[in-house]
């Protein structure tokens, strides 16, 4: 992860856009403060789809605790449950 003050990153922007696609982090500063972080957009697809695979799994388990405590169930009995709760 490299620092770069946003004056210097002005003059050198495709430099450091070239950086970042290589895979390198770039945290602008301002006043000597983190500003914005420049990453390659592949790294935050990448973070996109974890967290759906995360989501995804969270949903599996959620589902295996509903079969677990009522059987199966159909989505008619779950939009009861949900229109319930919503009294």
């Amino acid at each position: 992860m490299r620092q770069v003050p946003l004056a210097t990153v002005k003059d050198r922007l495709s430099e450091y856009a070239a950086a970042a696609a290589a895979g390198d982090e770039i945290v602008v500063t301002r006043h000597g403060r983190p500003y914005v972080r420049l990453v390659a957009l592949a790294d935050d697809e990448a973070e996109r789809r974890r967290r759906g695979a995360e989501a995804a799994r969270k949903l599996a388990e959620l589902g295996d605790e509903v079969l677990r405590r009522h059987g199966p169930t159909s989505i008619e009995e779950i939009v009861g449950w949900i229109n319930e709760d919503r009294r």
